[in-house]
């Protein structure tokens, strides 16, 4: 959680850290992933993998699961 809140509003838990929350993969070792709802590219902060997408700016493409995003 405090990586989806270090990446700011709007981020979400995404790519293989996602799949590991929702329990479709086994928890993964590295940086955790998370998506911004941005258009400026792919960016690396300590012990986090950002990704831009534009798309989560619109409702309904993203889950909560047990209160996490």
């Amino acid at each position: 959680m405090a990586a989806v809140l270090a990446c700011g509003e709007g981020a979400v838990l995404s790519h293989g850290s996602a799949a590991a929350l929702w329990g479709f993969l086994k928890a993964l070792e590295g940086p955790v992933h998370v998506t911004s709802p941005s258009t400026s590219g792919k960016v690396q902060r300590a012990g986090i993998v950002l990704h831009r997408s534009p798309s989560l700016i619109e409702k309904g493409e993203t889950r909560v699961r047990e209160g996490s995003r």
